[in-house]
């Protein structure tokens, strides 16, 4: 797995339903049946991918708002980010 680079754009996938479940976030992939749960954390990510956000952007969001260190947070990202691409949640936006 190599790590998205950080002028990459993301965004969420459209044929997607996601809901609020005290501060985490439930997801249905309505084409494939796919169902995955994220963290607080990552539902802030999350939030953000409504939008199309460069990883960098995401990246600088993180570690100003929860006070990380960049290199942990930066892995911590590209993880979350391939597991969201593995899963067909979002899309690398072009």
């Amino acid at each position: 797995m190599s790590n998205l680079p950080m002028d990459t754009t993301v965004v969420v996938v459209p044929c997607l339903v996601s809901c609020d479940l005290a501060g985490d976030t439930a997801i249905l992939h309505l084409d494939n049946g796919t169902y995955f749960t994220l963290n607080a954390v990552a539902t802030a990510i999350w939030r953000l991918l409504q939008e199309p956000a460069r990883v960098s952007d995401l990246h600088r969001f993180l570690v100003e708002r929860y006070e990380v260190e960049a290199e942990s947070c930066a892995g911590d990202l590209q993880s979350l980010l391939h597991d969201l691409l593995a899963h067909d949640l979002v899309t690398i936006h072009t």
